[in-house]
């Protein structure tokens, strides 16, 4: 029974993945709030933020600012200052790549460039300035930079 259940865990993972990076809103929305409605019943709190934050990614790209920022917030308060351990950093960074994802897609560069700062600082102090996360928060800074200087 355990095997079986992370068997579709991971199927319904890899398909919500999927979806938003194939940009098929309609199959995003409805695999995620799927996830997210089986993950608040089972309690774990991962996948809770994981599912969160997805159904606030597939909000943004709905264009519904207002439903996708509550998710993002939702899962931020449940995520905390930082990470747990040295061990969680990468993790919880990546979760924070996505979640200023979903505001940039929404176009709120501010907060876009505060979130990227604040996990960059956090991946920096923890010595994994050579990873994929550290990348991505360094591609939004640059981003919300040339955006900023081209459209202020």
């Amino acid at each position: 029974c355990g095997s079986e259940s992370a068997v579709s865990h991971t199927a319904v993972d890899l398909a919500c993945i999927l979806a938003i990076c194939l940009e098929n809103v309609d199959a995003a929305s409805s695999l995620c709030s799927s996830r997210l409605a089986f993950d608040r019943k089972n309690g774990e709190k991962e996948r809770l933020i994981q599912s969160l934050v997805a159904v606030g990614k597939v909000k943004a790209m709905q264009h519904k600012p207002s439903e996708a920022n509550a998710f993002c917030q939702d899962a931020m308060a449940m995520m905390g200052d930082g990470p747990v351990s040295t061990e969680t950093t990468e993790e919880w960074a990546l979760l924070m790549v996505n979640i200023f994802g979903a505001y940039f897609d929404l176009g709120v560069y501010a907060q876009v460039e505060a979130l990227a700062s604040k996990t960059k600082a956090i991946l920096e102090a923890a010595g994994l300035t050579e990873c994929y996360v550290y990348a991505e928060c360094l591609n939004h800074l640059a981003l919300c930079y040339d955006y900023n200087r081209l459209y202020a």
